[in-house]
């Protein structure tokens, strides 16, 4: 853990960073054990979202300016459901191939919510079309109408606007916690030791607590 901490430390740049986290619907998450390849696609996904959503002037675009991020994946949710979800540490700056940054730290979130929708369901029926099994693909395609109906405002998205008034010292303190967060939370297992209440070995049972959001 400390090893992945400071190589995640390695890539961060002296910018104040954001936490996101992108979540599909619950009517979808039984499609990822079935097509394990979906999981690629949510990080596709998450990618081509954030760079889309961001406005780029033709001069950025022309310098080839892309924004920096660390992605980790969850399977499960705090209750241990099926809950397939991305977490994501994101420099608020772009950066180009010579290592110029430029800061931003705005994010139209009515875009971006829709953008990630969008854009998921369309490369998981490109995916789900090469995977070959046919009832997966039709399941998916009667799923797809009623996504778009029942989320008019998009897939989950969640990063709140960190903030901006801090000094150069506290950014390089507040970099490296969160560095020693993200190393530490994707090691974590599902559930955390300090929520385990009891283990009955005679009934193979586990009883734990979690917060329900």
């Amino acid at each position: 853990r400390d090893a992945r901490a400071i190589e995640i430390q390695k890539k961060l740049i002296n910018v104040g960073h954001r936490h996101f986290v992108f979540s599909v619907p619950y009517k979808l998450r039984p499609l990822f054990w079935k097509c394990r390849k979906l999981f690629d696609c949510l990080f596709k996904t998450v990618d081509e979202a954030l760079h889309f959503s961001i406005s780029l002037s033709k001069k950025d675009k022309k310098a080839d300016y892309r924004l920096g991020f660390v992605a980790f994946l969850h399977t499960s949710g705090k209750s241990l459901n099926m809950h397939p979800h991305l977490h994501v540490l994101l420099a608020e700056a772009l950066v180009d191939k010579f290592g110029n940054s430029k800061k931003i730290d705005f994010f139209p979130f009515e875009r971006l919510r829709k953008v990630f929708m969008f854009k998921f369901l369309s490369n998981a029926n490109k995916v789900l079309k090469k995977h070959g099994d046919i009832n997966l693909y039709k399941e998916f395609n009667k799923l797809r109408p009623n996504l778009y109906r029942d989320y008019k405002n998009g897939f989950y998205t969640y990063g709140p606007r960190s903030k901006t008034t801090i000094s150069e010292e506290t950014r390089l303190t507040n970099i490296k916690k969160i560095a020693n967060y993200i190393a530490r939370y994707a090691s974590h297992p599902p559930i955390s030791e300090s929520n385990i209440l009891s283990f009955d070995r005679d009934n193979n049972t586990v009883t734990w607590k979690y917060l329900d959001y």
